[in-house]
């Protein structure tokens, strides 16, 4: 081999090896985005379940007459703003639907606690109570089954689901 063919040799395999380094470094930074949008959704469970105690608390103490409530905090979904567009395409279709499942209910969930008190403020924390609900039970199901699609099919856990927000829901007198 001559000077040439060496270097040329060298210059690829460089080439190459820098190529391989980059497109791991991608992966690795890929795979802890999408362990941060989990770690997220675990938090969402007791975010969740944080809520719907105090929804419930609130719910009761509007019976009770003139007097403050706790009104919960909106669910933090700044990890899934910043980083799902990034990690969407290396998720499945199921797991990107249960997602984006998931954070509807968060939407949803903060509109409710960001719009202004017109009137009907029971009506209005019933529907929160039952957004977050099924965000709860939708985060839960994701973790445990590994896809909601199971949820939609277990009749049982929707029946409970439905009861509680009738308990909810008769307990605000509505």
């Amino acid at each position: 081999m001559n000077k040439f063919e060496i270097a040329m040799i060298t210059l690829f395999t460089g080439f190459v090896l820098g190529q391989m380094v980059d497109w791991l470094k991608y992966i690795w930074v890929i795979k802890h985005k999408e362990a941060a949008i989990r770690a997220e959704l675990e938090d969402l469970i007791d975010d969740f379940q944080h809520s719907l105690t105090r929804l419930k608390q609130a719910i009761v103490e509007l019976d009770d007459g003139p007097r403050a409530y706790y009104m919960p905090k909106s669910i933090s979904s700044k990890i899934y703003d910043a980083l799902y567009a990034e990690v969407a395409p290396f998720l499945t279709r199921e797991e990107r639907r249960e997602i984006n499942t998931i954070y509807e209910h968060v939407k949803n969930f903060n509109e409710g606690l960001s719009r202004p008190i017109q009137g009907k403020l029971k009506a209005r924390l019933v529907e929160m109570y039952a957004d977050c609900k099924w965000g709860h039970e939708c985060t839960i199901s994701f973790f445990e089954k590994g896809n909601i699609i199971k949820l939609r099919d277990n009749e049982d856990k929707i029946s409970e689901v439905n009861k509680d927000i009738q308990d909810v829901t008769r307990l605000a007198g509505l």
